[in-house]
Order: structure tokens, then sequence, then C-alpha cells
């Protein structure tokens, strides 16, 4: 994926930095491949059910947010996850909750089960 954003960017396309998550082995590598202080940058909260899932995907948010000081945070899936993501997040950057697409229809597919066929 890095090195996809970075073809993209040298073809002129702006592309939103992803923090992606993982054990803080990586992070080193992880966020000196990202820009310091990013209008935005984003971050997929999907995955995240289990309670070790949920730790390492806030160390990594926490971590990422610190390290780059983006503007704001993209969080992709955090509509549902919200709950226990926003108490813990980092305070700076301004927080961007999406649904995940699978969440949307479901959503969708729910609302539909009420309508007359």
């Amino acid at each position: 994926s890095r090195w996809c954003a970075r073809y993209w960017q040298e073809a002129g396309i702006k592309v939103v930095p992803s923090l992606g998550y993982a054990s803080e082995r990586a992070w080193p590598f992880l966020f000196s491949t990202l820009p310091k202080n990013p209008p935005v940058v984003s971050i997929e909260a999907r995955n995240t059910d289990s309670d070790r899932g949920k730790r390492c995907f806030l160390r990594s948010l926490i971590a990422g947010v610190e390290t780059l000081s983006p503007g704001a945070v993209m969080i992709y899936g955090g509509d549902d996850h919200r709950q226990w993501i926003e108490p813990a997040a980092p305070n700076g950057p301004n927080y961007i909750w999406l649904a995940s697409w699978p969440s949307l229809r479901r959503k969708r597919m729910d609302a539909n089960k009420g309508e007359a066929k």
C-alpha cells in the first residue's frame, strides 16, 4: 500500500496516508514512511472485536497521532466502534467517524425488511 501511495503521489494524485495498526516493532517503519503534520490521515477499525485487537488499535492510533500530529483522523469503520475508541483517542486532531461499507449495507438491508413487497 505504501508503494501504491507513493506511485500515485508521484503521478499527481492526492493520497490520504493510512496509519494502519501493527505491533510496536513495526512502528518505526510504519511512521517513517508517512509525512509529519499531514492535514488528514486514515485508519481502519473493523477487525477490532477482541480486547487484544482493541488494545493494538488504540496503541497504534495514539502513537500515530503523537508521532505525526495530523490535523484530522478519518476512522473507517469507526462509527461501529466509536463508544470505545473516542474515550481513549488522544486530543488534538479532529476525528471523522466513517461507517464501513458492510455496516451501511446491513443497515440498508434491515431498513428494507420492513417494506411491503
